[in-house]
Protein backbone atom coordinates (compact mmCIF):
# COMPACT_ATOMS: atom_id res chain seq x y z
CA UNK A 1 0.00 0.00 0.00
CA UNK A 2 3.09 2.45 0.83
CA UNK A 3 4.43 1.58 -2.47
CA UNK A 4 1.19 2.35 -4.24
CA UNK A 5 0.71 5.74 -2.25
CA UNK A 6 4.30 6.79 -3.34
CA UNK A 7 3.77 6.16 -7.24
CA UNK A 8 0.65 8.57 -6.90
CA UNK A 9 2.13 11.08 -5.37
CA UNK A 10 5.27 11.11 -7.55
CA UNK A 11 4.60 9.89 -10.71
CA UNK A 12 4.32 13.35 -12.11
CA UNK A 13 7.66 14.18 -11.30
CA UNK A 14 8.20 10.50 -13.19
CA UNK A 15 6.50 11.37 -16.29
CA UNK A 16 8.15 14.86 -16.66
CA UNK A 17 11.56 13.93 -16.35
CA UNK A 18 14.26 14.47 -18.28
CA UNK A 19 13.53 13.27 -22.17
CA UNK A 20 16.54 13.07 -24.40
CA UNK A 21 15.89 15.01 -28.10
CA UNK A 22 18.94 13.14 -29.61
CA UNK A 23 18.20 11.32 -32.83
CA UNK A 24 20.53 8.69 -34.67
CA UNK A 25 20.57 10.29 -37.55
CA UNK A 26 20.07 6.68 -39.13
CA UNK A 27 16.89 5.85 -37.21
CA UNK A 28 13.13 7.43 -37.81
CA UNK A 29 11.87 9.65 -35.00
CA UNK A 30 8.80 7.09 -34.64
CA UNK A 31 11.55 4.94 -33.12
CA UNK A 32 12.31 7.32 -30.58
CA UNK A 33 8.25 8.25 -29.93
CA UNK A 34 7.37 4.41 -28.86
CA UNK A 35 10.76 4.21 -26.94
CA UNK A 36 10.05 7.11 -24.56
CA UNK A 37 5.91 7.48 -25.14
CA UNK A 38 5.12 4.25 -25.17
CA UNK A 39 2.96 2.31 -27.91
CA UNK A 40 -0.11 4.07 -29.89
CA UNK A 41 -2.81 3.49 -27.47
CA UNK A 42 -0.50 5.22 -24.62
CA UNK A 43 -0.20 8.51 -26.95
CA UNK A 44 -4.45 8.36 -27.50
CA UNK A 45 -4.31 8.59 -23.57
CA UNK A 46 -2.63 11.38 -23.51
CA UNK A 47 -4.13 13.85 -26.22
CA UNK A 48 -3.09 16.68 -23.98
CA UNK A 49 0.42 16.31 -23.68
CA UNK A 50 2.61 18.40 -26.22
CA UNK A 51 3.13 15.12 -28.20
CA UNK A 52 -0.45 14.15 -28.06
CA UNK A 53 -1.68 17.38 -29.65
CA UNK A 54 1.20 17.60 -32.18
CA UNK A 55 -0.12 17.96 -35.92
CA UNK A 56 1.58 18.94 -39.72
CA UNK A 57 -0.45 21.85 -39.66
CA UNK A 58 -0.07 25.36 -42.06
CA UNK A 59 0.48 28.47 -39.84
CA UNK A 60 -2.68 29.93 -40.07
CA UNK A 61 -4.25 27.00 -38.68
CA UNK A 62 -1.93 26.92 -35.35
CA UNK A 63 -3.22 28.65 -32.23
CA UNK A 64 -2.28 32.08 -31.25
CA UNK A 65 0.56 32.91 -28.93
CA UNK A 66 1.42 35.16 -26.76
CA UNK A 67 1.81 39.04 -28.33
CA UNK A 68 5.23 41.10 -28.55
CA UNK A 69 5.01 44.15 -30.04
CA UNK A 70 7.61 44.79 -32.69
CA UNK A 71 9.58 47.11 -30.64
CA UNK A 72 10.49 44.60 -28.39
CA UNK A 73 11.16 41.25 -30.01
CA UNK A 74 14.77 41.58 -30.19
CA UNK A 75 15.97 43.43 -27.02
CA UNK A 76 13.93 40.73 -25.27
CA UNK A 77 15.76 37.87 -27.68
CA UNK A 78 19.09 39.07 -26.64
CA UNK A 79 17.54 39.46 -22.90
CA UNK A 80 16.49 36.01 -22.85
CA UNK A 81 19.62 34.79 -24.50
CA UNK A 82 22.19 36.57 -22.73
CA UNK A 83 20.59 37.09 -18.89
CA UNK A 84 22.68 34.60 -16.45
CA UNK A 85 20.64 32.44 -15.36
CA UNK A 86 22.87 29.73 -13.83
CA UNK A 87 24.60 30.39 -10.70
CA UNK A 88 24.73 34.23 -11.51
CA UNK A 89 27.24 33.09 -14.46
CA UNK A 90 26.25 31.55 -16.76
CA UNK A 91 24.04 31.41 -19.74
CA UNK A 92 21.77 28.26 -21.43
CA UNK A 93 24.13 26.20 -23.18
CA UNK A 94 22.79 27.57 -26.56
CA UNK A 95 26.52 26.09 -27.56
CA UNK A 96 25.53 22.72 -27.02
CA UNK A 97 22.40 22.07 -29.43
CA UNK A 98 22.89 18.25 -29.30
CA UNK A 99 20.68 17.91 -26.44
CA UNK A 100 18.94 19.72 -23.40
CA UNK A 101 16.71 21.63 -25.30
CA UNK A 102 13.86 21.08 -22.81
CA UNK A 103 16.44 22.99 -20.56
CA UNK A 104 17.40 25.57 -22.55
CA UNK A 105 13.86 26.63 -23.33
CA UNK A 106 12.97 26.43 -19.92
CA UNK A 107 15.97 28.56 -18.41
CA UNK A 108 14.94 30.97 -21.15
CA UNK A 109 11.20 31.35 -20.01
CA UNK A 110 12.32 31.81 -16.63
CA UNK A 111 14.32 35.12 -17.57
CA UNK A 112 10.90 36.31 -19.32
CA UNK A 113 9.20 35.11 -15.96
CA UNK A 114 11.54 37.31 -14.08
CA UNK A 115 12.24 40.15 -16.37
CA UNK A 116 8.13 40.94 -16.33
CA UNK A 117 7.84 39.90 -20.00
CA UNK A 118 4.59 38.56 -21.38
CA UNK A 119 5.26 34.59 -21.28
CA UNK A 120 6.06 33.18 -24.48
CA UNK A 121 5.01 29.87 -25.09
CA UNK A 122 6.78 26.93 -26.15
CA UNK A 123 6.78 25.13 -29.50
CA UNK A 124 7.42 21.61 -29.77
CA UNK A 125 8.55 19.82 -33.43
CA UNK A 126 8.46 16.13 -33.71
CA UNK A 127 9.94 14.49 -36.94
CA UNK A 128 13.13 13.72 -38.33
CA UNK A 129 14.87 17.03 -37.47
CA UNK A 130 18.30 17.58 -38.49
CA UNK A 131 19.94 21.25 -38.18
CA UNK A 132 23.48 22.76 -39.81
CA UNK A 133 25.25 23.91 -37.00
CA UNK A 134 29.11 25.65 -36.10
CA UNK A 135 28.35 24.92 -32.66
CA UNK A 136 28.81 21.08 -32.83
CA UNK A 137 32.30 19.46 -33.74
CA UNK A 138 30.54 17.39 -36.45
CA UNK A 139 28.83 20.30 -38.04
CA UNK A 140 25.33 18.96 -37.19
CA UNK A 141 23.06 17.73 -34.50
CA UNK A 142 19.63 15.21 -35.25
CA UNK A 143 16.90 15.20 -32.85
CA UNK A 144 13.57 13.50 -32.38
CA UNK A 145 11.43 16.48 -31.14
CA UNK A 146 13.12 20.40 -30.56
CA UNK A 147 11.22 22.27 -28.21
CA UNK A 148 11.81 26.61 -28.00
CA UNK A 149 10.14 29.62 -26.58
CA UNK A 150 7.79 31.31 -29.18
CA UNK A 151 5.99 34.71 -29.26
CA UNK A 152 3.74 36.24 -31.96
CA UNK A 153 4.53 39.30 -33.54
CA UNK A 154 1.94 41.30 -36.06
CA UNK A 155 0.34 38.23 -37.02
CA UNK A 156 3.39 36.04 -36.99
CA UNK A 157 5.38 33.80 -34.87
CA UNK A 158 8.65 34.09 -33.92
CA UNK A 159 10.40 31.26 -32.13
CA UNK A 160 13.62 32.55 -29.71
CA UNK A 161 15.85 30.01 -30.37
CA UNK A 162 19.70 30.18 -29.92
CA UNK A 163 20.82 27.58 -30.55
CA UNK A 164 19.76 27.47 -33.74
CA UNK A 165 19.87 30.73 -34.86
CA UNK A 166 22.46 32.89 -31.94
CA UNK A 167 21.73 36.82 -33.58
CA UNK A 168 17.97 36.71 -34.13
CA UNK A 169 14.45 35.61 -33.76
CA UNK A 170 13.60 33.19 -36.35
CA UNK A 171 9.71 33.27 -38.45
CA UNK A 172 8.36 29.72 -37.18
CA UNK A 173 8.48 29.05 -41.24
CA UNK A 174 12.25 29.85 -41.03
CA UNK A 175 12.58 28.12 -38.02
CA UNK A 176 11.24 24.75 -38.95
CA UNK A 177 13.67 24.88 -42.41
CA UNK A 178 16.55 24.77 -40.69
CA UNK A 179 15.45 21.47 -39.08
CA UNK A 180 13.88 19.45 -42.24
CA UNK A 181 10.80 19.48 -44.59
CA UNK A 182 7.71 21.82 -42.98
CA UNK A 183 5.60 19.78 -44.31
CA UNK A 184 6.78 16.63 -42.73
CA UNK A 185 7.09 18.12 -39.32
CA UNK A 186 4.40 17.78 -36.47
CA UNK A 187 3.75 20.84 -34.81
CA UNK A 188 2.01 21.84 -31.03
CA UNK A 189 1.91 25.23 -29.20
CA UNK A 190 2.05 24.49 -25.65
CA UNK A 191 2.06 27.04 -22.40
CA UNK A 192 5.29 28.39 -20.80
CA UNK A 193 5.68 25.91 -18.51
CA UNK A 194 5.36 22.66 -20.40
CA UNK A 195 8.98 20.88 -20.81
CA UNK A 196 8.70 17.76 -22.12
CA UNK A 197 6.82 15.93 -24.63
CA UNK A 198 4.99 14.31 -22.20
CA UNK A 199 3.88 16.95 -20.21
CA UNK A 200 0.36 18.13 -20.12
CA UNK A 201 0.71 21.07 -23.30
CA UNK A 202 -1.27 23.24 -20.81
CA UNK A 203 1.18 23.79 -17.93
CA UNK A 204 2.27 27.32 -16.98
CA UNK A 205 6.03 27.82 -15.81
CA UNK A 206 6.21 28.60 -12.13
CA UNK A 207 8.90 30.59 -12.38
CA UNK A 208 11.51 28.91 -10.74
CA UNK A 209 12.41 25.53 -12.93
CA UNK A 210 14.20 24.24 -11.01
CA UNK A 211 14.45 20.72 -12.82
CA UNK A 212 16.09 22.45 -15.61
CA UNK A 213 18.36 24.25 -13.73
CA UNK A 214 19.60 20.88 -12.22
CA UNK A 215 20.12 19.75 -15.77
CA UNK A 216 21.77 23.02 -17.04
CA UNK A 217 24.13 22.25 -14.66
CA UNK A 218 25.17 19.23 -16.64
CA UNK A 219 24.84 20.42 -20.06
CA UNK A 220 27.24 23.26 -19.50
CA UNK A 221 29.86 20.95 -18.42
CA UNK A 222 29.59 19.73 -21.95
CA UNK A 223 29.31 23.06 -23.41
CA UNK A 224 32.42 24.47 -21.70
CA UNK A 225 34.89 23.27 -24.26
CA UNK A 226 33.26 25.39 -26.58
CA UNK A 227 32.95 28.72 -24.79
Amino acid sequence: MQIIVYLFLFLPSILRAEMSAVRDPQKESEFYEEKFLGPKRFERSTGGSAHGRSQVSPEESLPLSQHWSPGTLQARFEMMRDFPIVDGKWTPSWRYPEDGCYARASMANKTAFHQFFPLPGKVFAFGNLTVQTSFSPRGSVSWWYHVAPVVEVDGEKYVLDPAIEFTRPLSLKEWLGRMGDPSRIKVSFCGSGTYVPSDSCDKETDGLELGALRSQRSYLKLEAPRR
